[in-house]
């Protein structure tokens, strides 16, 4: 190779570099440089389907209703990821899943059909119109079940909605009574009272359960129902604790919700009330003690909340994860529960009954007397918070044969006997009883990440696995055929080299940022609740204006911070681009040179190779 060509090639090879490096720039600034970060797997369906698909008999029928004309680029993509999803369905159904798309068109018989079955037009505040995204399913019976809306933001859980709908529409429903001495999720039958809408009771209808509230008053429990869920049995009376016994004698299965603080009431009434279960010889029979008014707080996984103007590790707001969930069919596919103020449990074994933890706090805990978190200060949590080397067992399984807690009946007149199921002393089969020390579960700031919003039924997304660790826990109990599918990690499948420097200037505040957030949903539900209390009275004192206005700069204060944060976030961004592009200019000659060195040793070996094949011929 002549001097001259060996001066073009290294001259084209620069020009070459150079061009890849500013495309290279060009890119981290405008995005068009891609990557795969991991296998997407979020419209494949997971082996838990599979499996039920392969068993399912019925034939169900889904209509996927989808707009011909989205303007929403998150609601095209998701849309192109759910046909991907239905297909799987079909394929995998063995022939008894029906798909039926339906192209939605504005102004025609598709829209009608389409709001006539229950699906819901999309409003993003942004003029745009006639936005359908939906599905209906249905069974040889005529029972029709459906999604209104596939909201972007739940694709996490859109093949557990899916499956658990199949699964509704196939399999007998599971009966879930409920009875609370306390919350009124008990409908009053003279209809004088307000009754509190509970959502955790929405979302396990959603689930499938068909919801039976249960009085106090009842002399029995009906064998009908499948599962109990006593739910923060505030003196609990008599009858209650005596029908709950005899329905564990005949086998029953009880999910007991008890407290020591509960986070839920105090917002609800702003005082404290003394707990008292009215179940501690129910739950000594069976040889557990939950004491009433001892908080457990955990050292390790307490949540960050501002308390005196101060970041601090608030031990009893929990997050329970890890090795603190044990291996149970009950927490199955659970990885992160939300606690708040609990109690706790401590247990022996009694003949005939495996009991068996399912979670509890780190080794690293410790306890207060309930009372103290009232006026909660940091120097009244450094005074009153006693540090533990425990782990405190925070919720229990139960099941055997128990025995029961009385040796005859607690009535003894003609009538209310013929009322009562027969009276049992000796169990007739094994039964179930899980104990939970924290009711605040199951309030919906714990479970639903947008709960200052009016999102209800599938438009929620779930912050925590506090719902289905309950749903868990009813399925375990009953043996249910309802289909368990674990959430999935929904991660971008293809990123920028942009948005990967943005990932990380957000991840620098992010655990501040989350607080944070907590911390403003807090004060508005704190906010909303005073204006309720207080809007019932015609003129309201200083001290309850004060108190709003209080919360009110609060708030303002949050919001302010959560703007600084995005500010730093950008600052932090474009620094990442700019010492990106600093280190490249300063790499480039350094590539540069090692790739001519390495031309010009190539050359030299060539040259000398051909020199040598010269002289030996």
């Amino acid at each position: 190779m002549s001097n001259k060509s060996l001066n073009i090639t290294l001259f084209a090879i620069s020009v070459f570099i150079l061009l890849i490096a500013i495309n290279l720039l060009f890119s981290i600034l405008f995005g068009n440089i891609h990557f795969d970060t991991t296998r997407d797997k979020k419209y494949t369906l997971t082996q838990e389907t599979k499996e039920f698909l392969s068993k399912n008999n019925e034939t169900i029928s889904i209509r996927f209703y989808v707009s011909n004309s989205l303007k929403n680029k998150n609601l095209i993509k998701y849309a192109r990821g759910l046909r991907k999803l239905f297909d799987e369905y079909r394929k995998y159904g063995n022939g008894n899943i029906e798909l039926i798309i339906v192209e939605v068109k504005p102004f025609t018989n598709t829209q009608a059909q389409a709001e006539k079955t229950g699906i819901k037009e999309f409003d993003f505040g942004d003029g745009v119109k006639h936005q359908y995204l939906g599905a209906s399913f249905s069974n040889g019976k005529g029972k029709t079940l459906v999604i209104p809306q596939f909201i972007p933001d739940r694709q996490s859980f859109v093949e557990d909605d899916i499956t658990r709908i199949l699964s509704r529409l196939s399999s007998r429903k599971i009966v879930l009574g409920v009875l609370s001495s306390y919350f009124k999720v008990v409908e009053n039958k003279h209809g004088l009272s307000t009754i509190k809408a509970w959502p955790f009771i929405e979302q396990l209808e959603l689930a499938g359960y068909e919801i039976v509230r249960l009085s106090e008053s009842s002399l029995g429990i009906d064998d009908r129902i499948d599962a109990l869920l006593v739910f923060y049995p505030m003196n609990l009376d008599a009858i209650g604790k005596y029908a709950i016994d005899q329905y564990l004698m005949r086998g029953g299965n009880v999910i007991m919700m008890l407290d020591a603080f509960a986070e839920e009431r105090f917002r609800d009434k702003d005082e404290f009330f003394v707990y008292n279960s009215g179940v501690q010889d129910l739950l000594a029979n069976l040889g557990v003690l939950h004491l009433d008014n001892i908080l457990v707080g955990d050292n390790v996984d307490g949540k960050n909340i501002v308390l005196d103007g101060r970041l601090v590790q608030y031990p009893f707001k929990m997050v329970i994860k890890n090795g603190n969930i044990k291996e149970h069919g009950a927490t199955k596919g659970i990885d992160k529960l939300f606690v708040d103020h609990s109690g706790f449990f401590e247990f022996e074994k009694i003949d005939g009954i495996d009991t068996k933890v399912l979670f509890a706090t780190s080794e690293q805990s410790g306890i207060m007397l309930a009372k103290n978190v009232v006026d909660i200060s940091y120097d009244n949590l450094i005074k009153n918070y006693e540090t533990t080397e425990t782990s405190y067992p925070l919720a229990l399984m139960l099941e055997g044969k128990f025995r029961s807690l009385y040796d005859k009946p607690i009535f003894e007149t003609e009538t209310a006997l013929q009322q009562m199921p027969p009276f049992l002393t000796i169990p007739l089969k094994e039964a179930k009883m899980a104990l939970i020390a924290d009711v605040d579960m199951l309030s919906e700031i714990s479970w639903n990440e947008r709960a200052d919003s009016k999102a209800r039924g599938y438009e929620v997304v779930y912050s925590s696995d506090n719902l289905k660790f309950l749903r868990n826990l009813i399925d375990y109990m009953t043996n249910s055929n309802f289909a368990n599918v674990p959430v999935k990690k929904i991660e971008m499948k293809k990123n920028s080299l942009a948005d990967m420097f943005f990932y990380f200037a957000k991840h620098v505040h992010a655990k501040q940022k989350d607080v944070m957030e907590e911390n403003l949903v807090e004060v508005k539900n704190k906010i909303l609740l005073l204006q309720e209390q207080y809007g019932k009275v015609n003129m309201p004192s200083i001290k309850q204006a004060k108190d709003i206005e209080r919360l009110q700069r609060e708030e303002i204060d949050i919001m302010r911070e959560l703007r600084k944060i995005s500010y730093q976030t950008k600052e932090a961004y474009e620094s990442y681009l700019v010492w990106f592009a600093v280190l490249m200019m300063a790499v480039y000659p350094l590539i540069l040179t090692i790739l001519v060195a390495l031309i010009y040793i190539c050359y030299r070996k060539k040259v000398s190779v051909r020199a040598k094949e010269m002289i030996n011929a």
